[in-house]
């Protein structure tokens, strides 16, 4: 196919495709109107039509560029041959190259020319048909208001004419209270001679509604007493029937087994033997517990008046050699020889105190005196550099006072003993 007429064909794809995509405009029918609702009908709503749920994106390629333009010229062939009739002669005009499109332009001319004929007759049409609607709405209101004009006019005549029944009926009722004010006003002349009869027909009617009701209740007593009388009777009856001694024989054999031919089957005569037998052991254990029972309280109770009766004696023993104790120690403290051992042992245990405490004293002047003979020592070997034997051959020529003296701090003097004990 030539390239040289694709423009052209470009732009009327464009234009078709324009003419695609306008929306179809739906057309209003025409309803029955109805007496209740008066508003026109609403038009419908466009309804659009559905989305998919969800849009998977294409990768636009090379080969799908070129699938596209290809299908587009399909398109507009087709397109070309179902506008134009001599379709096989277009198509072979189109692929030998010839770009003379002037019976197309034309076709399509008459068929937009067409499309808007048929458009606009439409339009007139749907124009004239709501022009009539409107008409038949506006006769019908009319009648409407007729109608109800009609229905307020036998209303109107319907209430005149009940006016004038109850006219007629309040002149009727004005006429009965006239001859009634009239007829009381003659009654009123002869009133006591009308309330003297009253009186007198008011006291007959009650005389005979009291001999009547005297009557009726003459006659309730008798029939209450005729029942009372008859239940008496009837309870008397019952009970001499209840006092009198029915013999009912009894043939039954408390020796004989009911004859279920079961293991332990027995007659009643050997059940309440045996039970009899039963409730004597049980009475012979429980008084053979009940003796074991008051045996084991006596001996308990024995056993512990026994103990009871140790106790006692051994308080006495305690308390004769408490008396005992406190005698021989009243005597031994009363003799003088044991008194002055006493105190003698007590002079004596003072005495070796005194003594202990003396040499522990010592011991420690000893320990304070060695250590400073020592540090002195190793004074003097380091100035001199004498040997040891040297050394302690001249402690030894030391007064002992002078060591004291030097041990306790140099002056010479001795401390007490009591002082160095402590």
């Amino acid at each position: 196919v030539s390239c040289r007429w694709r423009p052209e064909i470009n732009h009327l794809m464009d234009q078709l495709s324009k003419k695609e995509r306008r929306a179809r405009t739906k057309l209003t029918q025409c309803q029955d109107f109805i007496l209740s609702k008066n508003k026109l009908p609403t038009p419908p709503k466009e309804e659009l039509s559905p989305l998919p749920d969800k849009f998977t994106p294409v990768r636009i390629t090379f080969i799908l560029t070129i699938f596209k333009h290809f299908l587009q010229q399909l398109s507009l062939t087709a397109r070309v041959c179902i506008l134009i009739p001599n379709r096989k002669q277009i198509i072979e005009e189109l692929v030998q190259g010839s770009t003379d499109l002037s019976p197309f332009l034309q076709r399509q001319k008459e068929l937009e020319e067409r499309e808007r004929q048929e458009k606009r007759q439409k339009e007139e049409r749907t124009r004239l048909e709501t022009q009539i609607t409107e008409q038949e709405i506006a006769l019908n209101r009319k009648r409407i208001a007729e109608q109800k004009h009609e229905a307020v006019q036998r209303k109107k005549e319907e209430t005149a004419r009940i006016m004038q029944r109850y006219a007629k009926k309040r002149l009727k009722e004005e006429k009965e209270v006239r001859h009634l004010v009239q007829q009381v006003m003659e009654d009123r002349i002869n009133l006591k001679v009308a309330q003297e009869r009253s009186k007198k027909i008011k006291q007959k009617i009650v005389k005979e509604v009291s001999e009547e009701n005297q009557e009726l209740l003459r006659q309730a007593l008798e029939e209450q007493e005729e029942e009372l009388r008859k239940r008496f009777q009837i309870v008397h009856e019952i009970r001499a029937i209840k006092s009198l001694h029915i013999v009912k024989p009894n043939n039954f054999n408390d020796t004989e087994t009911a004859g279920y031919e079961l293991l332990g089957e027995m007659s009643l005569a050997e059940l309440k033997e045996r039970l009899a037998l039963l409730r004597q052991n049980q009475q012979k254990e429980e008084e053979e517990r009940r003796s074991n029972i008051l045996q084991e309280k006596l001996k308990k109770q024995q056993q512990i008046l026994e103990t009871l009766d140790n106790i006692d004696l051994y308080r006495q023993l305690k308390e004769e050699r408490r008396a005992q104790q406190e005698l021989l120690k009243q005597v031994v403290a009363e003799d003088s020889t044991i008194v002055a051992l006493k105190k003698k042992l007590e002079d004596k245990k003072q005495e070796l105190h005194k003594v202990k405490e003396t040499e522990r004293s010592r011991a420690k002047l000893r320990q304070r005196f060695a250590s400073r003979a020592s540090i002195q020592v190793s004074f003097l070997q380091g100035s001199i550099s004498l040997p040891a034997s040297t050394s302690v051959v001249l402690l030894s020529f030391l007064p002992p006072e002078r060591v004291k003296g030097d041990n306790m701090g140099g002056t010479g003097a001795e401390l007490s003993p009591l002082r160095s004990g402590r």
